[in-house]
């Protein structure tokens, strides 16, 4: 495990922000709980990976994830969508915007950490 990655978890729910925060303590976390707030924060914390909400106020996740792709010289993050929307229409949008992974919500932590990792490694 790379503890030392820095993770900004992007979602706008507490709850799961503090799941997130809770299952990845080992990490260096940042929270965003906007797509706005997102793509200010990660030219500022260059975070190694990006958990990344689908459904948020404002900017869609789908949206964020372009534009952090399209701006490769300010982000090099991977980016793992973690969402409730489980079609394959879906995933195929977040694979499409430019996403890493996607796991869906609720998530295993087996899986969450396996992502987690091959991200980090890759």
């Amino acid at each position: 495990m790379n503890s030392n990655a820095k993770i900004l978890i992007v979602d706008d729910d507490p709850l799961n922000v503090e799941l997130l925060e809770e299952l990845l303590d080992d990490y260096d976390c940042f929270v965003a709980t906007s797509g706005e707030e997102t793509l200010k924060m990660v030219p500022q914390c260059k975070p190694d990976l990006v958990l990344l909400d689908v459904t948020m106020p404002g900017i869609s996740g789908y949206e964020v994830c372009k534009k952090l792709k399209e701006n490769q010289s300010i982000n090099r993050s991977k980016i793992i969508f973690i969402s409730g929307r489980s079609t394959v229409s879906e995933k195929d949008k977040g694979y499409q915007s430019g996403a890493d992974d996607y796991i869906i919500k609720p998530f295993e932590e087996e899986e969450l950490f396996t992502k987690i990792q091959m991200c980090l490694e890759a």
